[in-house]
């Protein structure tokens, strides 16, 4: 489980990676633009919109990537039972009818129910994020009438012989 959580992790900060590379290549495409002001703009907003809705993933991530492997009270605890698994299994016969100890098999169960509610709440707030995102960088990169919208280079060299050669 704790590898899973912990790819699952790695994941999430490749996709903050790739989405404010993308948002940042976006920007520079159209820094000749006569539009860049609002789309550098735009593109600001967005890298700050996914630093936030990213940052507590992200920072778990950095902690135990660059510590120690990640856990947490559950995974120790479900890793302590297993430890103990055949001892707690012996002991259980000089213990009264009525006092339980913690069997793997459940605890398990009720990690991965818990983690697996974890993940699909993250990846709902995932999925907005990135409607969103790409909702807004569709507006740059497409018109209104949906024909794509190339960055205009109106500094380049070839717009300056057109310029020159006029008169």
């Amino acid at each position: 489980m704790r590898f899973l959580i912990e790819n699952y992790l790695s994941e999430v900060y490749i996709l903050r990676e790739r989405l404010n590379k993308y948002l940042k290549k976006i920007r520079e495409s159209y820094i000749e633009d006569r539009r860049y002001v609002s789309i550098r703009i735009t593109c600001d907003q967005l890298i700050n919109t996914v630093e936030g809705s990213l940052k507590n993933i992200i920072t778990i991530r950095g902690s135990h990537t660059h510590l120690v492997r990640h856990s947490d009270r559950d995974i120790k605890r479900l890793e302590s039972i297993f430890l103990f698994k055949e001892y707690l299994d012996e002991l259980q016969k000089y213990l009264p009818d009525d006092y339980i100890i913690p069997n793997f098999k459940n605890e398990y169960r009720k990690l991965r129910r818990k983690q697996k509610k974890i993940l699909k709440d993250n990846n709902e707030q995932i999925k907005i994020l990135l409607d969103y995102c790409f909702k807004e960088m569709l507006k740059i990169v497409f018109t209104d009438d949906d024909e794509i919208s190339c960055p205009v280079k109106h500094n380049s060299i070839e717009n300056r012989k057109k310029f020159f050669s006029k008169g």
